[in-house]
């Protein structure tokens, strides 16, 4: 009977070791089933934030694309200006009310930078008058001229009634604010 106890024994003894086994089993099967279910909801989660990663990356394109285009129809974007080139002619006065009744004035010409860009387009009348104070040049912001880019020999207030300050391709000269020529607007971009 020793014999029969000894199997009885090492029968116990598998048994335990088999329940264990399939204890472990079922564990590492849950455990399993746990880090798949955590992967598809991590793979979900990666799918959503490429997805949204996707529709910010479209809507800041689209953004900086209406920045870039931040003028009216029209007119031309330089630096953080909108310029409007006229291709009618107007008296000066007539000319800053046509830019005023869109928001705009007269250009004021900050630098040389900006005659640059202006002076190779068909320009005109820009926001320059002495005609409050002959001889001093006044932007229509009542600043002071500091810097001008005027044509050799101007301005020379011909015929005392040049008033007003038109933009060349050669530079700047005074002429009669009647008179009639192209204009430059100006305004912030938007």
């Amino acid at each position: 009977n020793g014999v029969q106890s000894d199997i009885t024994q090492k029968h116990s003894t598998l048994s335990e070791t088999l329940n264990q086994l399939q204890t472990n089993y079922s564990s590492l099967t849950a455990e399993r089933d746990q880090l798949q279910t955590n992967y598809n909801s991590i793979t979900a989660e990666r799918d959503q934030l490429l997805t949204n990663y996707n529709s910010l990356t479209a809507e800041r394109d689209q953004l900086l694309r209406k920045l870039e285009d931040s003028c009216p129809q029209g007119w031309i974007k330089f630096s953080s200006s909108c310029y409007y080139i006229s291709r009618e002619t107007k008296t000066w006065s007539e000319s800053r009310q046509y830019c005023r009744e869109r928001e705009a004035d007269l250009v004021i010409i900050n630098n040389k930078e900006e005659q640059t860009f202006l002076k190779g387009r068909n320009s005109g009348w820009i926001g320059l008058t002495d005609s409050e104070n002959e001889g001093t040049w006044k932007w229509v912001d009542c600043a002071t001229l500091t810097t001008g880019y005027w044509r050799r020999g101007e301005p020379n207030n011909a015929n005392s009634g040049e008033d007003c300050a038109v933009m060349y391709s050669n530079g700047w000269n005074d002429i009669s604010c009647s008179e009639k020529t192209n204009w430059v607007c100006e305004k912030p971009a938007t």
